[in-house]
């Protein structure tokens, strides 16, 4: 076959990352084949890392996108069944939040298998520790909703559209999965020093940033109050009746809300959008009580 008409590798990857039935495993295969052919050691360690999971690599830390949420139950040395326990604020990111490091496949094979729309997982010695010294009971479970997990696929299927975008744009095509050396050269150039960020749960694809600064001065913003709502709203969103789809969606704002009353420097345009993706959200299922409710808060809280 002629060499110009081999079609590009970069664009099928593109157009493969915007069908939800072509698997996240398939689209991290051929990322990591376009990353290593360009030499972008970073991005080709990210997606073998996906495909692999993070279980064996200690000294990376796991992308803030795995980072999942759920309810903690205990069980008392007595009882026979387990309950849910309500924690206070500072026992939330310890006893509620699970870092998940299963590969990509294994995930996809778990959620495909398994229809239940929670999953327990197991804590971390360093929370097991923290619940144990606070006393809550004597045996612990902590409880994810399945949309947590198809939230880390679908942050994945993002990230890897928006580094094909990029590479368009800088006119790296590639025919069949061979690229010209000066692909190679402006890929290297642009792209070897990626960093992954991920607020709330989003991928941000930055270049080299050491040298970069970000501020932004907050004017009566009440984190606290933001914080309670943020919880609020990630405990009883699974009674309001929304769609799986729409939950996913709600959890993706979730994320971002928890990372900006997080981050040192929490900017109010994110905030207020994320909350408007919400409200937009709950809004359809306003025959719910508890959506109602939901957004009576939302409401006090804007005002």
């Amino acid at each position: 076959m002629n060499r110009t008409t081999m079609p590009s590798v970069v664009l099928e990857l593109q157009q493969k990352s915007m069908l939800d039935q072509v698997s996240i495993s398939e689209l991290l295969r051929m990322t990591l084949v376009v990353a290593h052919k360009l030499s972008v050691s970073e991005f080709s360690l990210w997606a073998q890392q996906e495909l692999d999971g993070y279980t064996r690599i200690v000294s990376d830390p796991v992308p803030q996108y795995r980072h999942v949420h759920g309810q903690l139950w205990a069980r008392g040395q007595t009882a026979t069944e387990y309950v849910p326990v309500e924690t206070f604020s500072e026992l939330t990111n310890v006893a509620e939040t699970h870092i998940e490091k299963t590969s990509i496949p294994q995930l996809e094979l778990l959620l495909s298998e398994n229809k239940d729309k929670v999953f327990r997982r197991d804590f971390s010695a360093e929370a097991l520790n923290k619940l144990n010294e606070i006393g809550y009971g004597e045996q612990f479970a902590l409880y994810v909703h399945r949309a947590e997990f198809h939230l880390i696929l679908q942050t994945i299927r993002q990230h890897i559209l928006t580094w094909t975008l990029q590479l368009t744009d800088e006119g790296i095509l590639g025919q069949g999965i061979q690229f010209s050396e000066q692909e190679k050269r402006v890929a290297q150039e642009h792209h070897e020093h990626l960093t992954i960020n991920a607020p709330g749960g989003r991928i941000q694809i930055q270049r080299d940033t050491t040298h970069s600064t970000q501020t932004m001065e907050i004017h009566g913003l009440d984190i606290q109050q933001l914080q309670t709502l943020t919880e609020q709203i990630r405990t009883h969103l699974e009674q309001t009746g929304l769609e799986e789809e729409e939950q996913s969606e709600a959890l993706r704002e979730i994320h971002t809300l928890t990372e900006q009353v997080q981050s040192g420097s929490p900017q109010p345009g994110v905030i207020s959008k994320s909350l408007t993706i919400i409200k937009r959200i709950l809004e359809n299922a306003s025959s719910s009580v508890v959506a109602t409710g939901l957004l009576a808060l939302i409401d006090k809280f804007s005002h």
